[in-house]
């Protein structure tokens, strides 16, 4: 974890740092932490998709539902798989 938080103190922006350091603090149940961090800026196409996905799985889980819904609706828009995006859409059926 302090290797994460190294890294950012040199780049603050860098996309794979904020988003592993937030899975770490999603693994230690530090949620708040993990949302903080998965809502930095990124800038790469793939890592937009899993962003918002494990964003919206930790919304739903969490019990932010209208937060759950604006992440599943995002990582549709980059999901790379066509079996994958019609589970989202489900997902996102059984939300609204």
């Amino acid at each position: 974890m302090d290797y994460f938080a190294k890294g950012i103190e040199i780049d603050q922006l860098h996309p794979l740092l904020n988003y592993y350091q937030a899975k770490c603090y999603e693994t230690l149940n530090d949620i708040f932490k993990a949302m903080v961090g998965m809502k930095k800026p990124f800038h790469s196409i793939p890592i937009f998709f899993r962003r918002f996905k494990d964003l919206a799985i930790m919304y739903q889980k969490n019990g932010f539902k209208r937060k759950a819904i604006e992440m599943w609706e995002r990582a549709l828009q980059f999901c790379p798989q066509p079996e994958l995006r019609e589970k989202i859409k489900k997902t996102l059926m059984q939300l609204l």
